[in-house]
């Protein structure tokens, strides 16, 4: 492993409350990479000093730098880890993720190939293996504002820190823990920001990310709200952001032949959240910026 004086490639910031199993599971994921070329930023948000013992089980194994951050909130968090994070390459793994082994190793191979690239993102697998969109790539392919709405999450993206200024980073307003109703969208947010500025994207089919992907169950009232603020906070994107109507039209549609695909399958749950998806997008974008 480099020394600490050496530059490292990476940087792995990694916001985390109160989940200490799901953490250990990422950093033993971690251990595991075949590209032992980075560091870790972990952002302690939790107030019971439940993950305090966890950077001394990885001492020797990996370079941990602990941050404690008391401002609750995802972006909040990814943009105060970012402050310490000393490598080329940034990302922002969420702490239920999990890496596969040559997952630094083929970024690394991107960016190495490819030196005018800005950044990429990969896709989110679920731990069977099935992707977490019906839709993706089967090639490289350009991120583009329309497809940034599709994989532009953070937990798969991977951007040279040089192109981040104190004007491009997580919307704090936006996203998980961020105490307003705008419940996501906060990489797809940072992602048409950059696009438009020039930045230059791919989207790398082959560079996959474990994290769950739980299903909707009939009668559970908190999944629908989650998946309702999220559709809010995409909703909040599209007007943040002022797209050409058609392109907002564009995704909204995509949603609407899901729910017309569920009706003419007779799949009701399914139709049901569609709809809740459309009525959050609706929300978002008539209610940004006004809470």
């Amino acid at each position: 492993m480099d020394t600490p004086k050496q530059a490292k490639k990476f940087s792995l910031v990694i916001p985390s409350i109160g989940r200490p199993e799901a953490l250990h599971a990422l950093l033993d994921s971690l251990c595991s990479q075949t590209n032992q070329n980075f560091e870790v930023v972990v952002v302690d948000q939790s107030e019971d000093g439940c993950l305090e013992a966890v950077p001394r089980e990885y001492r020797g194994r990996l370079e941990i730098h602990w941050k404690q951050h008391q401002k609750r909130g995802a972006s909040r968090a990814r943009n105060f880890g970012l402050e310490f994070a000393r490598g080329e390459i940034v990302a922002w793994p969420d702490d239920d993720c999990l890496y596969p082994p040559e997952l630094l190793s083929r970024v690394a191979q991107e960016f190495e190939a490819n030196p005018g690239l800005d950044g990429l993102s990969g896709i989110l697998i679920d731990p069977a293996g099935h992707t977490h969109q019906r839709w993706y790539p089967t090639a490289r392919d350009p991120l583009t504002i329309l497809t940034a709405f599709y994989f532009g999450s953070a937990t798969t993206l991977f951007l040279r820190k040089q192109i981040l200024s104190s004007a491009d980073l997580f919307d704090e307003d936006i996203g998980a823990g961020a105490g307003t109703n705008w419940g996501a969208g906060e990489a797809t947010d940072l992602l048409i920001r950059l696009l438009k500025s020039g930045k230059n994207f791919i989207v790398c089919p082959d560079i996959r990310v474990i994290h769950p992907n739980p299903s909707i169950e009939p009668g559970r009232s908190d999944q629908r709200k989650k998946l309702y603020r999220y559709a809010v906070g995409m909703g909040a994107v599209l007007r943040k952001n002022r797209l050409p109507v058609m392109l907002a039209v564009s995704y909204i549609l995509t949603y609407v032949r899901s729910f017309i695909w569920a009706f003419i399958r007779f799949r009701w749950l399914h139709m049901s959240l569609h709809l809740t998806r459309l009525e959050g997008l609706f929300v978002g974008l008539i209610r940004y910026p006004k809470e």
